[in-house]
């Protein structure tokens, strides 16, 4: 019994230790899906349970201590609609991260073969072998941006959605000075 109560206790041991976040809130503007089969083009409105014109969703970036001795860079697309995440990129460095990372007093860059995330103040970057969402600063805090879905199974077809984008909670800065000394 006492090695069981041991075990529960030491649950929150495996979380993060320290976490910096922002958020921003987007609206889809355009979604289009588009095909090629035989020869021939054809357009969609969009996937079924994915974005709509209209919808909203919350673009997420965060840094992050993990109890593991490894620090984590995340960025992430959560669909409140369908209670969903559309995208979710993480990083790993430390110990036993195997993933690059370029600190620079503006921006922190970061990747592996498959993954990268850039975030700075002008621009947050996040790809997969599957999604690219990259959001661009027109003024001040606002954003706009698009993402680019490569479905695995056929890759002769893509999903674009634009959407614009008002910040919530703006760390910027102090996700890129989390990795400053690292």
């Amino acid at each position: 019994m006492r090695i069981i109560a041991v075990f529960i206790f030491s649950l929150p041991a495996l979380q993060a230790l320290a976490e910096v976040s922002g958020s921003l809130s987007c609206k889809v503007k355009s979604n289009k899906v588009i095909v090629v089969s035989e020869g021939i083009t054809t357009e969609y409105k969009g996937y079924t349970n994915t974005f709509e014109v209209g919808d909203e969703f919350i673009f997420k970036y965060s840094a992050q201590s993990m109890s593991s001795g490894n620090d984590q860079l995340a960025c992430r697309l959560m669909d409140n609609q369908r209670n969903s995440i559309q995208q979710w990129e993480n990083l790993y460095f430390g110990e036993h991260g195997h993933d690059y990372l370029y600190s620079h007093p503006d921006k922190i860059e970061a990747g592996n073969d498959v993954t990268k995330i850039i975030i700075s103040e002008d621009q947050f970057l996040c790809v997969s072998n599957h999604r690219h969402t990259i959001l661009g600063r027109y003024y001040q805090s606002d954003y706009h941006g698009m993402s680019i879905t490569k479905p695995f199974i056929n890759h002769l077809e893509t999903q674009i959605t634009t959407f614009d984008c008002r910040t919530i909670e703006n760390n910027i800065q102090k996700v890129i000075d989390f990795f400053a000394d690292k």
